[in-house]
């Protein structure tokens, strides 16, 4: 699912530092970039909520911890952006859903999403683990059935893609990007390079830049895809080592 999101922060260096970290981050939509808390806000009251505002904590006239009231119900979620880690304890004194950090990398923004979407339901999770996505395949106009889980990897081709399970391959007509946006709430998918997404939990060895799907297909992880990689791939790391020294 794509989040909307606006930023706020006095320094315009900051804004558009965060702004280009933002877009790197393929859930994430940016939808404005303000100065002012007030001006924010208007553009909220006239445009309607987003799903997240990033906000720095020092501003002139509203702050961004005064801000959390006013704003709160323009939200899903709110963010405090700011280099000073004082600011933390009012972070959670204000109940605000995250606190990133400056300078704002995609990295971070990726752990906060996850500990955002952790709130949703597990045992949905698990339905929607165990359920089946349909897609027209190919130029024959066939629905398929796919087991989520049974996905391994998916692959770009221009205005197509090719969904790989173990046992077959599928040829769907829809770009990337829409694929990422349809599925990546449902399976932990994570991009690799422009062309490709893979599904962690079939990833069966790492070796610096390369890695091994469970079909033996494998791939280069390109360098502006790495940090996001390593960083979704450590919770498989962590408990691959928990259960090998149970």
């Amino acid at each position: 699912m794509l989040l909307n999101c606006i930023i706020i922060d006095d320094s315009t260096g900051a804004l558009f530092q965060a702004a280009d970290a933002i877009r790197s981050v393929p859930e994430l939509r940016m939808q404005h970039l303000f100065e002012q808390v007030h001006e924010a806000r208007a553009w909220l009251q006239k445009n309607g909520p987003v799903d997240i505002i990033f906000t720095d904590v020092e501003m002139p006239e509203i702050s961004g911890i005064e801000a959390v009231g006013i704003l709160k119900p323009f939200t899903k979620w709110i963010v405090f952006t700011t280099a000073y880690k004082k600011y933390a304890f009012e972070a959670f004194e204000k109940s605000v859903d995250g606190f990133i950090s400056k300078p704002i990398r995609p990295v971070k923004l990726i752990q906060t999403l996850d500990r955002l979407q952790q709130r949703h339901s597990k045992a949905s999770d698990t339905l929607l683990r165990e359920a089946n996505v349909r897609f027209v395949k190919g130029l024959s106009g066939k629905l398929d059935s796919i087991a989520l889980k049974d996905i391994l990897y998916i692959e770009s081709d221009k205005n197509y893609i090719r969904v790989h399970t173990k046992e077959d391959m599928y040829t769907v007509h829809l770009t990337l990007q829409k694929a990422y946006m349809s599925l990546h709430q449902l399976i932990a998918l994570v991009q690799i390079s422009k062309s490709a997404l893979i599904a962690i939990e079939h990833v069966v060895k790492v070796f610096g830049n390369y890695i091994t799907m469970a079909d033996g297909k494998e791939f280069t992880v390109q360098p502006n895809f790495r940090e996001a990689f390593v960083h979704r791939l450590q919770p498989l790391s962590w408990t691959a080592k928990r259960n090998s020294s149970a």
